[in-house]
C-alpha cells in the first residue's frame, strides 16, 4: 500500500503542475515570489469549503494539456477526465461524484467487471457519508449535472484567462515581446478550449453516465448483494478511503529503465566525476546527482579510441555543442532517439546533429550505459529509455574544436508532441487507489456531504 503524502508535498506538486505553463511565458526571468502560485491559488479558491490542492493540480494539468494540443481536444476520454475533475468545483455533492467518476475511469482502464467497480464505489461512499450508499449509487444520474458542470468549466476557463491576463499586464516593461506573445497564446488557447467545451462536455457526460448505468445494473441483477429496506445493511461495515497518487511516483510502475541512485555510482580515477554538483535531499538524508540519475543500470568507464565517431543531436546553437552527452551512433528515426534515449520535448527540439571523430594520438574518457526513463507529468510525456549513451570528458582544446563543428540536418522532421504521449502517459492524471479500512480500524468519520 502506498504511503500517504504530506500536505506540503501535495502543495508542491500543485505548484509544479502550473510551473510548466507559466515557464513558457516567463522564460529565464522569474519573480522572487512564484507567479505560478497566482494560478494555483485561484483554482484552489474555486473548490468549495477547504481548497483541495490535489484537485487543483489535476485541473490545471488536464486543462493545460487540452489547451495546448488541438488533437486531444477531440478525444472524448480526455474530456471525461476533465469533467470528473470539474465535479470537485460543485458544492456539496460534487466531491462525492468526483470520487465516483475517478473510480469509474479506473475500472474502465483496468478492465474491471461491473460488480467490482460497484463494490469500490459503495465502499468509498460508505467512507465519506451517511445513509444507504447502495441506494444512493443506484439512483445517481450523472447526466442531470450537465448544466452545473458546464457552468463550472466556463468559470474555470474564465479564471485562467483572467489570471494570465493580470500577470501579462503586471509584467509591464520587464517582459519581452516573446514573453507577452506566449502569454497571449495561452489566453487564446483557454478561450478556444472554453468554446469547444460547449460541444465536448455533453458528449463526455453521456459517456460517463453510460458507464454509471452499467455499474448500476450490477445492483439490479444482484451480482454483489441485495439491499433489504428496514434492516441493517452489511455494506455499512465496508469502507475505503480514496488515495490520490502523485504523478511523479508512476514511472517506477512502468516498464522502462529506472534511474540510478547516488549509491549506484562507483567512481574511477581519471574519469569525469558524476558526483560533481550532487545535492543533499534533507528529507531523506541522501544525495542526488542528475548525471548519475540519467543512467539506468551499470555505468562503465570506457576510452574512446582514435577513429571512433560519436554523435550529438541538438538545435543549431553553439552552446548546445559543448554538452557531455553523446551517442555512439545516430538513431535512424526521431522515435528511436526520443524513446530509447528518453529525450523529453522540454530537453531538446532537435532536427540537427553534430559528429566528432577522435583524432590520432588522442583518447577520450567517457561513461557508457543505458539511458534512464524520463517522465514529465504535467504534460503527460513518458519515455522508457534503455538506449546506449555516453558522458564524455572533453579537454579544453577538443571542446574548442567541438564548438566549431557544422550542424547537419537529421532529416527527421517535426519530433515534438509526438512521442511518449500515449495512454500510458495520459493515465497519470487522476491515478487513484482505494485504501480499505481493516475490520478493527477506527477512524474519524468524514462529515457533511455523503450520500
Amino acid at each position: 500500500m502506498s504511503a500517504r503524502v504530506s500536505d506540503t508535498e501535495v502543495a508542491r506538486w500543485a505548484l509544479d503542475a502550473s510551473d510548466w505553463l507559466w515557464g513558457t511565458v516567463q522564460g529565464a526571468w522569474n519573480e522572487k515570489q512564484s507567479t505560478s502560485q497566482v494560478i494555483v491559488d485561484a483554482v484552489i479558491g474555486m473548490i468549495p469549503l477547504v481548497g483541495d490542492v490535489t484537485a487543483a493540480r489535476d485541473l490545471i494539468a488536464v486543462s493545460t494539456r487540452l489547451a495546448s494540443d488541438p488533437a486531444k481536444r477531440e478525444d472524448t476520454m480526455e474530456w471525461v477526465l476533465l469533467v470528473v475533475l470539474v465535479f470537485a468545483l460543485i458544492p456539496v455533492i460534487g466531491g462525492v461524484i468526483k470520487g465516483v467518476g475517478r473510480l469509474l475511469i479506473k475500472g474502465i482502464r483496468e478492465g474491471a467487471d461491473n460488480a467490482q467497480v460497484l463494490r469500490d464505489i459503495v465502499e468509498f461512499c460508505n467512507r465519506i457519508g451517511h445513509g444507504n450508499a447502495v441506494v444512493w449509487v443506484r439512483q445517481l444520474h450523472i447526466a442531470g449535472y450537465q448544466a452545473q458542470v458546464l457552468a463550472k468549466f466556463n468559470e474555470l476557463m474564465d479564471l485562467l484567462v483572467q489570471a494570465l491576463t493580470r500577470m501579462r499586464d503586471r509584467l509591464g516593461w520587464f517582459a519581452s515581446d516573446g514573453m507577452k506573445r506566449a502569454c497571449t497564446d495561452w489566453i487564446d488557447n483557454f478561450r478556444a478550449l472554453k468554446t469547444q467545451g460547449a460541444r465536448m462536455i455533453p458528449r463526455a457526460i453521456r459517456e460517463l453516465d453510460a458507464w454509471m448505468r452499467q455499474v448500476q445494473r450490477a445492483v439490479y441483477q444482484g451480482q454483489w448483494h441485495t439491499v433489504t429496506p428496514g434492516v441493517r445493511n452489511l455494506t455499512r461495515e465496508a469502507e475505503a478511503a480514496l488515495i490520490e497518487n502523485a504523478p511523479r511516483k508512476l514511472p517506477r510502475q512502468r516498464s522502462g529503465h529506472p534511474a540510478n541512485a547516488f549509491e549506484d555510482y562507483q567512481h574511477v580515477q581519471g574519469w569525469p566525476d558524476l558526483r560533481r554538483g550532487a545535492k543533499l535531499i534533507p528529507e531523506t538524508d541522501t544525495y542526488y546527482s542528475e548525471a548519475i540519475a540519467a543512467f539506468s543500470g551499470p555505468m562503465r568507464a570506457v576510452e574512446l579510441k582514435p577513429g571512433q565517431t560519436i554523435y550529438r543531436v541538438l538545435l543549431p546553437a553553439r552552446n548546445g555543442k559543448a554538452s557531455p552527452w553523446w551517442l555512439e551512433k545516430l538513431p535512424e528515426t526521431a522515435q528511436e532517439w526520443r524513446e530509447l534515449l528518453a529525450v523529453l520535448d522540454k530537453f531538446n527540439k532537435n532536427n540537427f546533429f553534430i559528429k566528432y571523430t577522435v583524432p590520432e594520438g588522442t583518447t577520450l574518457k567517457a561513461w557508457r550505459g543505458k539511458a534512464a526513463e524520463q517522465f514529465h507529468g504535467e504534460v503527460g510525456q513518458y519515455l522508457p529509455g534503455g538506449g546506449i549513451q555516453l558522458f564524455v570528458d572533453f579537454p579544453p582544446h577538443i571542446r574548442a574544436e567541438v564548438l566549431e563543428l557544422p550542424a547537419l540536418s537529421t532529416g527527421w522532421g517535426k519530433t515534438t508532441k509526438r512521442y511518449g504521449y500515449g495512454p500510458q502517459a495520459d493515465a497519470t492524471i487522476g491515478e487513484i487507489e482505494l485504501e480499505r479500512l481493516a475490520a478493527n480500524e477506527v477512524r474519524t468519520k468524514m462529515t457533511g456531504t455523503g450520500p
